[in-house]
């Protein structure tokens, strides 16, 4: 009996211990799920996205993709996104930075064809805490049918504006697209204002001609918000359509079409691209350092346009020819004639702006006495010449 005690005495001792370990062991166990979950609502990633006007894509058919960053509502000030398309299948045309968002680029958005890549590094001087930073747009061309894929790096980053540069969190999800045959497009829509869809024009009058089909109806809408759609009612595209006095910028013209008892579908997008503003002046200056062409003047100049963007510059040293260049900085040449460099930015719709920077005397021969200098020469040529041939008809004509 006594041992009976015992043992049931020993009994309730280790079920009190077992009582206490799993008290224990609940309580940790719900600290870390509630931990979890608090975690889970507190951090946040940065979101890079896209958006396009385009809902269908066709071979052949470019489309543009503008592309933003949401920083979920922690303040960053860096940006290196190095995204991965499908080369057997797209080609990008050409990537241009976003007119704001990112002011600081350490390398401009580019793109390589080969590889199949696009690649940029930015900052934000002040920081940024926004759901739409512009980032950069893309012009793409799909070159055969099949499927179309854009990915980003796992190189990518963002970096919070702390003081530290502490990395932050950045998603993107895969965009996984067809390509669809060119002659599957329900509708024809051109433009003889504007023909060229991947061209910048001066022109900011537009016309829009629809070829309908029979049975169809159509509705419509011509916007620069690439979001924009159109509306349920059907609209009159038999005859012209005409959009005047525009603003600089990209606009979409939307068609959808149904037939009489179907659903309203995308039939086409049509893209116009208006820039008729000149780029901004010219920061330009003449100056000489002895790492910089063996210490010779050069002239150094930057530019910038709003809106299309840059196609090429011309500079010209005093009344000499213009020469075109990708260049920025160019050296002075030895002697010119005339006391000035002109230098001139065209930008991809082919607006002009022109800046003028004087030349330092050395350098330059006012033009007024080179003219009279080169008057002078070519009488005294013109003087002695006349003299040669005269002399020369008196030798041979002479009466012996």
């Amino acid at each position: 009996m006594i041992l009976d005690i015992r043992y049931w005495k020993l009994v309730n001792l280790e079920i009190r211990k077992l009582k206490k370990f799993l008290s224990f062991a609940i309580s940790q166990f719900l600290f870390v799920v509630l931990f979890g979950i608090l975690w889970s609502n507190h951090v946040q990633a940065a979101i890079l996205y896209t958006s396009t006007a385009n809902q269908v894509v066709f071979d052949q058919a470019t489309f543009i993709t503008e592309w933003y960053l949401d920083t979920q509502d922690d303040e960053i000030n860096s940006v290196a996104l190095n995204l991965t398309f499908t080369p057997e299948t797209l080609e990008v045309l050409n990537v241009t930075p976003a007119d704001t968002g990112i002011d600081l680029w350490i390398k401009n958005p580019e793109e390589d064809n080969e590889r199949g890549t696009i690649s940029l590094i930015g900052g934000i001087s002040s920081g940024v805490k926004d759901a739409k930073v512009p980032l950069f747009r893309a012009v793409i061309k799909p070159k055969q049918v099949g499927k179309g894929k854009i990915s980003m790096d796992t190189s990518s980053a963002v970096l919070k504006n702390d003081g530290l540069g502490t990395p932050a969190t950045l998603v993107f999800n895969e965009i996984s697209f067809n390509i669809n045959p060119a002659d599957a497009r329900p509708a024809l829509v051109g433009s003889p204002t504007h023909p060229q869809q991947d061209e910048w024009s001066k022109n900011n009058k537009v016309i829009i001609q629809v070829m309908p089909k029979p049975g169809e109806q159509y509705s419509y809408s011509f916007s620069s918000n690439i979001e924009m759609i159109p509306g349920d009612l059907p609209s009159d595209v038999a005859n012209s359509l005409t959009f005047d006095n525009l603003a600089d910028g990209i606009y979409y013209f939307k068609l959808n079409s149904k037939a009489a008892a179907g659903n309203w579908q995308e039939a086409a997008v049509y893209r116009v691209m208006i820039d008729s503003t000149p780029p901004q002046p010219i920061n330009a200056a003449v100056a000489s350092d002895p790492s910089v062409f063996d210490g010779k003047p050069f002239v150094s100049f930057t530019g910038k346009d709003q809106t299309s963007g840059i196609s090429h510059y011309e500079v010209r040293f005093g009344v000499g020819p213009w020469q075109k260049t990708n260049d920025t900085v160019l050296r002075v040449p030895g002697l010119v004639l005339g006391n000035k460099v002109e230098i001139k930015i065209v930008d991809q719709a082919g607006n002009e702006e022109v800046t003028k920077v004087a030349l330092p005397k050395a350098q330059s021969t006012p033009f007024s006495n080179w003219f009279f200098s080169i008057i002078i020469i070519v009488v005294l040529l013109l003087t002695a010449l006349a003299v040669f041939w005269c002399k020369k008809l008196i030798t041979k004509y002479r009466i012996k």
